[in-house]
Formats: structure tokens, C-alpha cells, sequence
């Protein structure tokens, strides 16, 4: 037989490459900033044309190159980043495998000017489709100007891939709003040559994250903002979170607004997705998704960038770590510790009595836990029920603020924290079955539940196989007494094969909170009181009292709203008296 194997052409090569790496017009400007920015540069000019399939330019004053190494630069594998393979385990810059410019100039029409800040005259190279066209001396201000004309002009099969102008431009916004939140001290601007070099985005420096969000987003969503700070050392080093996250009333129908920073680096992570999903488990819906400007830093040894070529996706040394450290920052900033209080809390906690629930004192929102809590209610003038309306909803002065609270969503959180506290306190106990319930499931549920038998069994439930796809049901958590639980724990296979992730590793992590999440949310729903029911003085005192003493007192576990607060300068705009 003749033999097969070849080396393919250099400029195909070349081309296969660069496919890795520039995948549409958004892919070069994201390669060409992050080399403005190694390259120290404090403003950036970029200019597009076409969404960036005719014309991409990208100028910095940064530190330029010389007449050697504005050639070099185009070379497979030539990079200033790194020089040794521990390099590669203590990455400090955004750029480091020396394929970025290769990849660019295989794919289109590339011409460089860049001149060192010491030097009198600078450099100006040209390259098509991977091949040098020319290199001369000129002048030009200090710092590096490339151009990118006609991306895939020579693969016409890729440039078919790309979206309308319209969209492709969108993806080149997102570039640069991103590197624009990471790098607050540089001026970024971008234009567009369709419209005469218009404006369209222009970030000059500011001073921290929060205004850099303010220019991007505006007022009104930075006031539906918190910002998290959390620096926490541990054997494995140190790591620093902070950022800003969303109130649960702030949410999106995407996770676009869902941005993850490493080492002011951009990039996506299942992890860290899977963090915050967890931290709002039972504050958002299930169909919306909050807002998370989130900062990892750390020490470069504890995680790999080099997993992609396009660098988009790292790889941390101990996922659980940096999953669990982000959970905790999130849920302890909703949780006040240490934090100043949400706005229906300010300036309340003077007068905040503290007690413990004793027989005899009437509270049927949470008389029937088995164990003493210490809960916070405000006395005196600071909390004062009017009554209600509608048989719905609560009205109350809190803090001398009117306040309309939704009793039903109020009255879930209520229970849903009470239930979880007593899982949390292994105070889940176990109802054995006069007669054991016989399950027979699918195949593909069948082995959701032998897979998760031991966390079901952890929560009070006690499942035995009975053949490939039958259980026997012998014992249910007692809070669930009474329960359809053919249902019940069909519903939760539902959960788990809806929510379970492609990693084997992270499924039990996540199992837990989300059956207890769908286990005790649906059985708070069930026995809150009803959506129109009417209450006593005492009651809605005695149900506010425990609200205000929950985790999460802003939503239900379904994530809708709890409470409508109207300040008094509202009320007061509201009559015209301001």
C-alpha cells in the first residue's frame, strides 16, 4: 500500500492554526487589546469597519517594538511573555503562547506601526495571508498601531460562518466592555467607520470598579448592585474575591450579565457559574439569572490558563476551593455579616430586642421546630403593622417607611428557613412506613437514584433497591408525612437530571442543596398560609417578626418578591409635597 501520512503545506497549516484562534472579528480585537494592555498602554484607540470583517485597528501608546521584533512578532510561537516551561505555571500577562499575531496575519491583511518610546524613527510591516510583504522605516507616535483588513479574505469557506455586521459588532462590544471593567485605569475607546469614526464606546479611567460600572450600565442598575469583598488564605494560598453582584430583585432572562475576572483576566467557567447559581439557589427564579461582576485573584501556580488557545477557560488546582470560597462571599454579603443592613433594615438595628421562643408564646409561624433559636425582632416604634388588603398583603411602617409584604411569599421563607435550619442541624428524623410504597422508575431515573441514594437516605428518606429500575420506599422525612412519594421523589429525579452537570466530580456537590431546595421549598409553599387569608394584628406582627429574622428575607424560595418599600420621600413626590 502506498503510504498516506503527508505533512500538510505550511500555509495550510498556517490556516488550521488560526482557526483556533480567530474565530470571528471579535476574536483578533480581543488578542490585539490584551497585547496593548502587556504592552503597558494607558489608552486605547480602537476602529472598526464593517463589524470588524473589513477593518479592525487597535492603537496604544505602550512601550512598542523594534524594527526586529515588529518582524518577530508574526512568528509561530514568538512571544516576550515567557521563555521556559515554569513560566508557564506563573502567568502574570494576558498574552504568552506567541500564536495571536501569526494566526491574525494567516487569515487577513496586516499592517503594523510601532515605534519604542526611546527611539527616533519607528517601523512599519505589512503581511497578507501569512507572507511578509514589507518592512520599512517610518515616523509614527511612540507606542504600537495594527490593522486588520479583510479577516478570511483568503478562506472564503470560514468568512461564511460569520454573523451579519450587526451581531458581529455586538460580540466586539462585549470585548470591550469587559477588558474595560478588568482595567479601570485605561481609556478605551471605540469607533465605528461606517459612521464618520463615531463614538461608540468611550471609557475614559476612573477610580474603581463601581464607576467603571456606572459608565457602562447607568445609574439604575448599579443601584440594584452589592459589592463583595472576601480575602481568605488557606493551604493552598491565598485568594482574594470581590466585585458586585445582583439583589435578587435584579435579575436577567440570559447569563450574559454573568462575568467572571481571574487575574483580571475574562473568561468562562463551569465552576464559578455553578457558585453563583448556588448562592441565589432560592432567591431567583429558576428562568432568570442575576447580575455578577465577580474578581478572582490569586496566586497564578493555583490555576492554568493554557486549556484553550483562544485562553477563554482556565483551569483551577482545587475547583471546591474556589466554588465553596465564592458561595460563601456571596451568601455572607446577602446575609448581612458584618455588611450594612438592606434598606428595609437601615438605621433599625438600635432597636433590636433579643429573645428566645418559649412555651407559651404564640408564634405559628415557626412553633413547630423542635429547638431553641435566638431571633431578632424590632420593638418599639420601628415596626408598626396598619392592616391588610386584599387578603394578601401585609401593610406595615418599618423604620417610618411604608412596607407592603406579600403574606403567602412571606410566610414560605419563613418555613422554608425553618426546615432548613433542622436539616442543617441534623434535626431531619425519619417517618417509617406502615406499609412500604414499591417505585418503579426508567431506566435513566432508576440510575439517577441509586447514584443519589445516600444523599436521599441523608435527608430522612431510606430507598432500597429492589432490580434495575424498582426501589423500595421504607421510610420519608417526617416533615413530609402525608405526601404523595411516588411523586415527591419523582420530582426530585426531575431536579437532579435537570440541574446534574457533565462532571461526574461536581454532582453530589450540587444534589444536596438542590433537592433540599426542591424538597423543602415545595413543602414551605404547602403549608404557608394562603395567598388570600385573613390574619390577626398578632399574627402578621408575630410573621413579619420572623421575617426579619431569616437568612434571606427578599424573596420567597421560588424567588419572587417578598416586600415593596416606598421611602418617605417617595410618598412625599408621590403628593407633590417635594
Amino acid at each position: 500500500m502506498p503510504d498516506r501520512i503527508k505533512h500538510l503545506p505550511q500555509e495550510l497549516a498556517n490556516q488550521i492554526a488560526a482557526g483556533e484562534v480567530v474565530e470571528r472579528p471579535a476574536s483578533v480585537l480581543k488578542e490585539l487589546i490584551e497585547n496593548s494592555i502587556d504592552a503597558e498602554g494607558t489608552q486605547i484607540a480602537i476602529r472598526i469597519e464593517k463589524g470588524g470583517t473589513r477593518l479592525i485597528s487597535v492603537a496604544d501608546n505602550g512601550i512598542g517594538m523594534s524594527s526586529k521584533d515588529a518582524i518577530m512578532a508574526f512568528g509561530r510561537h514568538a512571544t516576550s511573555k515567557i521563555s521556559s516551561k515554569e513560566d508557564l505555571f506563573n502567568i502574570h500577562t494576558l498574552g504568552f503562547r506567541g500564536e495571536a499575531l501569526a494566526s491574525i496575519a494567516a487569515v487577513a491583511r496586516v499592517r503594523l506601526k510601532t515605534r519604542e518610546r526611546s527611539a527616533a524613527a519607528g517601523t512599519c510591516v505589512e503581511i497578507e495571508g501569512g507572507s511578509l510583504i514589507k518592512s520599512t522605516d517610518i515616523g509614527c507616535p511612540g507606542g504600537t498601531e495594527i490593522e486588520v483588513r479583510d479577516i478570511f479574505y483568503n478562506v472564503p469557506a470560514r468568512k461564511g460562518f460569520l454573523k451579519g455586521s450587526a451581531t458581529e459588532l455586538g460580540h466586539m462590544l462585549s470585548i470591550v466592555t469587559h477588558h474595560a471593567l478588568a482595567y479601570e485605569d485605561i481609556h478605551l475607546t471605540l469607533m465605528n467607520a461606517d459612521r464618520g469614526n463615531r463614538a461608540l464606546l468611550d471609557f475614559p479611567p476612573v477610580k474603581g470598579v463601581e464607576e467603571r460600572i456606572f459608565q457602562i450600565h447607568g445609574g439604575e442598575i448599579l443601584k440594584g448592585l452589592m459589592n463583595i469583598s472576601c480575602d481568605i488564605s488557606c493551604d493552598i494560598g491565598g485568594c482574594y474575591i470581590h466585585g458586585f453582584v445582583s439583589k435578587p430583585s435584579l435579575t436577567f432572562k440570559s447569563k450574559e450579565n454573568q462575568l467572571f475576572f481571574v487575574n483580571k483576566r475574562f473568561i468562562r467557567n463551569s465552576t464559578l457559574a455553578h457558585a453563583v447559581q448556588e448562592a441565589y439557589l432560592d432567591l431567583v427564579p429558576r428562568d432568570r439569572y442575576p447580575m455578577v461582576v465577580l474578581f478572582i485573584d490569586l496566586d497564578p501556580g493555583l490555576v492554568d490558563v493554557n486549556v484553550h488557545p483562544s485562553k477563554r477557560e482556565v483551569k483551577f488546582k482545587d475547583n471546591k476551593y474556589i466554588h465553596d470560597t465564592v458561595v460563601g462571599a456571596i451568601r455572607d454579603r446577602f446575609q448581612m455579616k458584618g455588611q450594612p443592613l438592606p434598606h428595609i433594615y437601615q438605621e433599625a438595628s438600635e432597636s433590636v430586642a433579643r429573645y428566645e421562643i418559649r412555651e407559651g408564646v404564640f408564634n405559628p409561624f415557626i412553633d413547630e421546630m423542635e429547638y431553641p433559636v435566638q431571633q431578632e425582632i424590632l420593638s418599639g416604634p420601628s415596626v408598626r403593622v396598619l392592616g391588610q388588603v386584599d387578603l394578601l398583603f401585609i401593610i406595615a411602617e418599618i423604620n417610618g417607611e411604608l412596607n407592603i409584604i406579600d403574606q403567602h411569599a412571606a410566610h414560605e421563607r419563613v418555613i422554608y428557613d425553618s426546615l432548613k435550619k433542622g436539616y442543617t442541624h441534623g434535626k431531619i428524623e425519619g417517618q417509617c412506613l406502615l406499609i412500604p410504597e414499591t417505585l418503579e422508575l426508567s431506566l435513566d431515573k432508576a440510575r439517577i437514584v441509586m447514584g443519589y441514594k445516600d444523599v436521599l437516605n441523608s435527608l430522612g428518606f431510606d430507598i432500597e433497591e429492589m432490580g434495575d429500575r424498582s426501589f423500595m420506599i421504607r421510610t420519608v422525612p417526617a416533615t413530609f408525612t402525608g405526601e404523595d412519594y411516588k411523586r415527591l421523589i419523582t420530582d426530585m429525579v426531575d431536579e437532579i437530571m435537570e440541574m446534574e452537570p457533565p462532571s461526574g466530580k461536581e454532582i453530589k456537590l450540587i444534589a444536596i442543596e438542590d433537592i433540599l431546595k426542591a424538597l423543602l421549598s415545595r413543602k414551605a409553599c404547602h403549608k404557608a398560609v394562603r395567598a388570600k387569608g385573613l390574619l390577626s394584628n398578632g399574627e402578621m406582627t408575630s410573621l413579619l417578626s420572623a421575617l426579619l429574622q431569616t437568612d434571606m428575607p427578599h424573596t420567597c424560595p421560588h424567588g419572587r418578591p417578598i416586600v415593596k418599600r416606598f421611602s418617605s420621600d417617595e410618598l412625599a413626590k408621590m403628593f407633590g409635597r417635594k
